[in-house]
């Protein structure tokens, strides 16, 4: 673990190929900055489930990790972020291929909405 700062600290590993960071903030921090706290509207269920981004009519595929996952969306790891369209189809281990649109994304993660909410 690698100090960043008085009150956050940053964790590097390494999944199936997939470097994962996460940021752990105190708990006090969260309670002086609620605004800096959690602003989404569901709360998220960490979970580590393989996916596939499908699209071009489902003839193009990318693998990808599923880190979280709500009702409305999910956060994906993937190896990178090139060749990602703004929107595809994500299946989720053997669940149905749902379409979803990009909301966020850094060099290795993307943060989808889907288009049907169930």
């Amino acid at each position: 673990m690698v100090p960043l700062g008085r009150r956050c600290n940053f964790v590097a590993m390494t999944y199936g190929g997939i470097g994962v960071k996460s940021a752990i903030v105190s708990e006090e921090a969260q309670m002086e900055n609620p605004d800096e706290a959690e602003r989404r509207r569901l709360a998220r269920q960490r979970v580590l489930k393989t996916g596939k981004i499908v699209f071009n009519n489902g003839s193009s595929t990318i693998s990808c990790v599923v880190r979280n996952l709500t009702a409305i969306g999910a956060k994906l790891q993937v190896e990178t972020i090139l060749g990602v369209p703004e929107k595809f189809s994500v299946q989720i281990m053997d669940s149905k291929v749902r379409p979803c649109r990009v909301i966020w994304k850094t060099h290795r993660e993307i943060g989808i909405e889907f288009e049907d909410p169930s």
